[in-house]
C-alpha cells in the first residue's frame, strides 16, 4: 500500500490529487474511493492507497483510507502519519515554538531588581519629590506675599486723583452742511474745520488763515 498527501481537493466536483511519498507524478482520487462515513476529505491530510488504474488508463488511487483515532466521544479523527522528514520538520517547529514561548515568559516576567538597585530608584524619587515639593512652596509663598500687600495698600492708592482732560471734539464729528457764516458755529474747532475743508465759508475776513476771530478762535 502507498502513502501520500492530499495537495488539492474540489469538494463540489469530488476528486482532487495526491502528492505520493515516494515522489513522481501526482495521482489522480475520486471520492469514490474514499470510505462513506460521512466525513469530507481536507487537503494536507496523508492518505494510504492501493495504486490503480482509471477508466482512462491514467494511474489513480484506489482504496484510500485515513488513519483516525477514536478520541472521548468516539468519534473518528484524522490522525495524519509522517512521512518520511515530515517528522523532522514537526521536531523542528515544536522546538521553535518552544523558544518563543521561552522568550515571551521572559518578556512577561522580568527578573526581580536587586536591592541596590531598588534603593537608589527609591533614593531618587525621594529627591525629585522633594524638589518638587520646595518649587511649589516657593511660589506659594510669593504669591501670599503679593496678596497681603495688595489687601494693606489703602483703597485708591496708586490711582491719580487728576480729573482726566476733557477730550477735543474729534474732526471727524464735523461734516460740511452748506453752512458759512461764523454765527452758525459751535466752537472754533468747528469753524476752523469748515475754513480748511468746506468750500463757499465766509470766517476769515483779514485772510489770516484763522476762522471766526471775534467769535470763537479770537487771539489772546
Amino acid at each position: 500500500m502507498s502513502s501520500g498527501i492530499l495537495r488539492t481537493w474540489n469538494d463540489e466536483r469530488g476528486f482532487g490529487f495526491i502528492a505520493p511519498t515516494q515522489g513522481g507524478r501526482e495521482l489522480f482520487v475520486h471520492i469514490s474511493a474514499f470510505a462513506q462515513d460521512g466525513s469530507r476529505p481536507t487537503v494536507g491530510e496523508t492518505l494510504h492507497f492501493d495504486l490503480g488504474t482509471g477508466q482512462d488508463g491514467q494511474p489513480q488511487a484506489l482504496h484510500v483510507r485515513r488513519l483516525a483515532l477514536t478520541v472521548g466521544t468516539g468519534r473518528d479523527r484524522e490522525l495524519e502519519a509522517p512521512l518520511p522528514g515530515e517528522a523532522a520538520q514537526r521536531l523542528e517547529r515544536k522546538a521553535a515554538m518552544g523558544r518563543h514561548a521561552g522568550v515571551g515568559a521572559a518578556l512577561a516576567s522580568p527578573p526581580a531588581l536587586s536591592g541596590s538597585s531598588t534603593f537608589w530608584r527609591a533614593l531618587v524619587f525621594v529627591v525629585l519629590m522633594a524638589s518638587l515639593g520646595a518649587y511649589g512652596y516657593k511660589h506659594y509663598r510669593q504669591s501670599l506675599s503679593e496678596l497681603q500687600r495688595i489687601s494693606a495698600a489703602p483703597p485708591g492708592a496708586g490711582q491719580s486723583t487728576e480729573p482726566a482732560p476733557a477730550l477735543a471734539p474729534s474732526s471727524e464729528s464735523f461734516r460740511c452742511d452748506g453752512r458759512t457764516h461764523c454765527s452758525q458755529m459751535r466752537s472754533c474747532a468747528e469753524a476752523s474745520y469748515f475754513l480748511r475743508h468746506c468750500p463757499g465759508v465766509q470766517m476769515d475776513g483779514d485772510q489770516d488763515g484763522v476762522a471766526c476771530e471775534e467769535q470763537h478762535c479770537g487771539k489772546g
